[in-house]
């Protein structure tokens, strides 16, 4: 028993030595762990502290920043207060200062030569009439027999006899001289027999549509060039005047072009930019469009033709018959008389349609040409955006490659160095040093952007001329169409309704037998 009791006591003095050993090992770990907690919250506190410290350094940067706007903006308020008014090139410096004029816009006007004016000036809607096609033979076997024209315009007392190369003439020096303007070409198309009726009153029609295109244009009518070429008579006189006006020089600046006013405008915005953009797909869209409806007309006036060819065949047979009788009764004789007529009376009814059909053509090969024309405006328009970027690019790269070289380039600013010129400011100011560098090359730049915006505000006034010249020739070719169909359509249904008398009236006394009687007796 007293064993036992001693075994127990000495398990149990083990174990208490064993928990005294776990707790001197836990002080033991508690001891070396406790520094390193100390060393972590030491090290947090210093992180805390350096973060603290880059807030207040940065509040403190843009209390600065702040400060130096804040003294900036006085600074410019102050200067606004004393400068005077801008002058226009102080004002193109500025623009081409603040990141270039390609992010600029242009509402502009500016000075160039006031136009002519002669007795067309004041036309509101003169008429022009062509006709009389003379064909003057050849004078030698080096030259060509061509045709000259009768040309009259309604408001002036005049009329004169042109040939088509005048007319030719008449456009390419028109388009040379008039640089903002639309001049559609005329056709120069041969075909078959350049004598021709069909081939003449197709050319009239197309030469009468451009001149009328010419004096609806307020600035061209005003034109000297367009006055004598309508009142010149004699061919000698007006040959020595198209010798002068060739020898004339193309306008090579805005301060050379012609306005009515002796001023024009130059206009530069996304808007009018993207409107430019429209007119040309419309532009593309329509001459499809009238590609395949000319191919169509075509196709109809030679339908036409080949009709009114077999319908002329037919009446002569009609009349072959009626003029040998071949022995037939006069009731049919009479019956083919009236049928010849019929025929030929529906022949010309079909020709004059077909003369109908053939200017509607003209006239749809014209607009056809007026919209390349728009379309090779647009062209000349894209190229001047081109070169202006260009231009401008250039001029950027190097203001920015002399300011970056300041210390030694300064000489090569061409800076006029006067009391208007802050020498201090340049050094430090790049948008101010922008807009004095280098004043030249900015001015040439400016003007190669007012040309730009002189060629868009060209092309939208021209697209709106032509689209209002275009309504009104429609309305006027439609009516013209409509009046000569009603009038052909009366006189040929009249025809038709007196030979359905004739022949109701022939067929009703009609008797077979009877005219049998008239043969060779046979009994």
């Amino acid at each position: 028993m007293n064993q036992l009791e001693s075994e127990e006591e000495k398990k149990e003095e083990e174990k208490k030595v064993e928990e005294k050993k776990e707790e001197e090992t836990k002080q033991e770990e508690k001891k070396v762990e406790e520094p390193k907690q100390e060393e972590k919250k030491e090290e947090e506190k210093k992180e805390e502290e350096k973060k603290e410290e880059e807030k207040k350094e940065e509040e403190k940067k843009e209390e600065e920043k702040k400060e130096e706007e804040k003294k900036e903006e006085e600074k410019k308020e102050e200067e606004k207060k004393e400068e005077t008014p801008e002058s226009k090139e102080e004002k193109i410096e500025k623009l081409m200062a603040k990141g270039g004029l390609k992010e600029s816009q242009i509402n502009t006007k500016f000075t160039c030569v006031t136009s002519e004016t002669t007795p067309l000036s004041s036309i509101e809607d003169g008429k022009i009439t062509i006709d009389s096609p003379l064909k003057v033979e050849a004078s030698s076997i080096f030259s060509k027999s061509y045709t000259t024209y009768q040309v009259k315009l309604s408001e002036i007392n005049s009329t004169v006899r042109r040939r088509f190369s005048d007319f030719d003439w008449l456009q390419q020096i028109l388009n040379h001289l008039y640089l903002g303007n639309i001049i559609p070409i005329l056709s120069k198309k041969n075909i078959g027999d350049r004598f021709s009726d069909e081939f003449l009153h197709t050319r009239i029609d197309d030469m009468t549509l451009f001149l009328q295109y010419i004096i609806q244009d307020p600035l061209l009518k005003s034109s000297q060039i367009v006055y004598d070429f309508f009142t010149i008579e004699k061919d000698s006189e007006f040959n020595s005047k198209k010798s002068t006006y060739d020898k004339t020089k193309k306008p090579t600046n805005l301060l050379q072009i012609k306005s009515l006013s002796g001023s024009e405008k130059s206009i530069v915005n996304p808007d009018c930019e993207a409107f430019i953009t429209k007119i040309k797909f419309n532009s593309d869209f329509m001459i499809s469009l009238l590609n395949n409806i000319c191919d169509k007309y075509d196709g109809i006036c030679e339908a036409m033709k080949t009709i009114t060819n077999n319908m002329k065949e037919i009446a002569e047979f009609y009349e072959n018959i009626s003029k040998n009788e071949f022995g037939l009764p006069k009731d049919i004789i009479n019956a083919f008389k009236n049928l010849d007529n019929h025929t030929k009376d529906w022949n010309e009814l079909l020709k004059n349609q077909s003369n109908l059909l053939s200017k509607s053509r003209t006239y749809l090969k014209f607009l056809r040409r007026e919209l390349t024309s728009i379309r090779e405006f647009y062209q000349k328009v894209e190229l001047q955006k081109a070169n202006y970027y260009k231009a401008e690019e250039k001029l950027q790269v190097k203001k920015q490659s002399l300011f970056d070289k300041k210390e030694t380039s300064m000489s090569r600013w061409e800076i006029k160095m006067d009391k208007n010129v802050d020498q201090n400011r340049l050094k430090t100011d790049k948008e101010y040093a922008f807009m004095k560098m280098l004043p030249k090359d900015t001015e040439s730049v400016y003007q190669s952007k007012l040309i730009y915006g002189y060629y868009i505000y060209r092309i939208i006034i021209q697209f709106k001329m032509i689209r209002g010249h275009m309504g009104k020739t429609i309305l006027e070719l439609f009516n013209e169409y409509f009046n000569k169909q009603k009038g052909l359509l009366e006189t040929f249904n009249k025809g038709i309704l007196d030979n359905c008398s004739f022949f109701e009236e022939t067929l009703k006394n009609y008797n077979v037998y009877e005219s049998l009687s008239t043969d060779v007796k046979i009994e």
